[in-house]
């Protein structure tokens, strides 16, 4: 860490009174840059090395430290197959964080599939090359404390604003703060979509050896009921509401420390009941 400044001020005349000011702690900064892969589904490129050993001395530095991982995936395939891969190929970089020293409980991977690509494949009628590149891509979205040390910062990737993709923003938008998302299935394997199949928002989530299949992010609790009672209609079984706050589960244990900034909890909380 940089030394720690402390601004010690200057003490007003009028007062006799002793100020003390809290230091200014520099913290220390690290920047990364999403991880890219190739068409061969290899994440352990130079740069991703690089950038992941960067992360695990931030990791060194705060204990408490947690990375989302979002696995993006092109439109290869049909969906669902995409949307697996995303999770595998999620997989292979844990693996890699864990050689540097950061635990899986410290990670948690979201596999998004085809659904929020960055960049447009298309403009004008015209393939973009580059989109390829671009949309194998693991975002970095890092969780931090406001008193850790460090902190780190996440490149974004520069690309020209008519030729993003307005898909991916409202994802981020969405996700950040309060959201909520209805379950539809845990397996560890690619889930048949039959029924679903009219929601073309499918993620999943990586728990312990089995993925958790969601569809639909709201913003409102209203929002996320409409669409659980759809697929109860349906007769799909197991969906349940489960809210997050910056792609973290709102456990039921912590529920009350959000309230105050997210009123619309309450809601969610009523039903459950």
């Amino acid at each position: 860490l940089e030394e720690t400044e402390i601004n010690t001020g200057e003490l007003p005349e009028s007062t006799n009174e002793t100020i003390i000011e809290k230091p200014v702690v520099q913290k220390n900064v690290i920047l990364v840059n999403p991880l890219y892969y190739d068409d061969d589904d290899d994440v352990r490129s130079r740069n991703n090395s690089e950038t992941i050993r960067e992360i695990g001395r931030a990791y060194r530095q705060d204990r408490s430290l947690k990375i989302v991982l979002v696995s993006h995936s092109l439109a290869e395939n049909f969906p669902e197959f995409d949307l697996y891969l995303s999770g595998k190929r999620g997989e292979k970089i844990i693996k890699e964080f864990d050689k540097a020293g950061i635990p899986e409980e410290a990670i948690i991977l979201v596999g998004v599939g085809s659904n929020y690509p960055l960049m447009k494949e298309k403009n004008e009628g015209q393939r973009l090359k580059l989109s390829s590149t671009i949309n194998r891509r693991i975002d970095i979205f890092p969780i931090i404390e406001n008193s850790s040390p460090i902190e780190l910062k996440v490149a974004d990737p520069k690309i020209e604003k008519s030729l993003r993709d307005s898909r991916y923003n409202s994802f981020v938008e969405l996700m950040s703060g309060l959201c909520y998302r209805v379950k539809v299935k845990e397996s560890s394997k690619m889930i048949d979509t039959g029924e679903i199949s009219p929601f073309s928002d499918l993620i999943l989530e990586k728990r312990g050896n089995e993925y958790l299949y969601t569809v639909g992010t709201f913003r409102t609790f209203q929002e996320a009921q409409t669409l659980y009672n759809q697929l109860e209609q349906k007769n799909v079984s197991g969906i349940e509401i489960i809210p997050f706050v910056n792609f973290l589960e709102v456990e039921t244990g912590t529920l009350s420390k959000h309230f105050r900034k997210y009123p619309d909890l309450l809601e969610y909380i009523k039903f459950e009941k």
